[in-house]
């Protein structure tokens, strides 16, 4: 929850009270808060702090900002150079039979 903590701090610093509420997950799926601290540790120090935001506001728009170009402009390594929007196409594209079982986290406007 480092990532977590550390924007929690940017918006209680620009804000005055904290408008965002940091939810853990679930405790059996360990594996998943490896997947979302690295998400976070990405958008925290590749976007967020090279753009600096002032305010809240400015915190919010520049992550949703991030995590957009992060799903469909990024080419990821892992994916073959793919960004996760170009790998989700092509597996829906798949034979069911062929696609391999994966973890996929996604941003949804609240």
């Amino acid at each position: 929850m480092h990532s977590l903590k550390t924007l929690s701090s940017i918006a209680r610093s620009q804000s005055g009270s904290l408008q965002i509420e940091p939810k853990a997950l679930s405790k059996s799926r360990a594996q998943e808060n490896a997947y979302a601290e690295r998400i976070n540790g990405t958008i925290k120090n590749e976007f967020i702090e090279h753009w600096k935001p002032q305010t809240f506001r400015q915190l919010k728009c520049m992550t949703a900002r991030a995590v957009h170009y992060y799903n469909h402009v990024r080419p990821h390594n892992n994916l073959s150079k793919k960004t996760p929007k170009e790998f989700i196409n092509q597996l829906s594209d798949l034979p069911q039979k062929q696609g391999k079982p994966i973890t996929i986290f996604e941003y949804q406007k609240p």
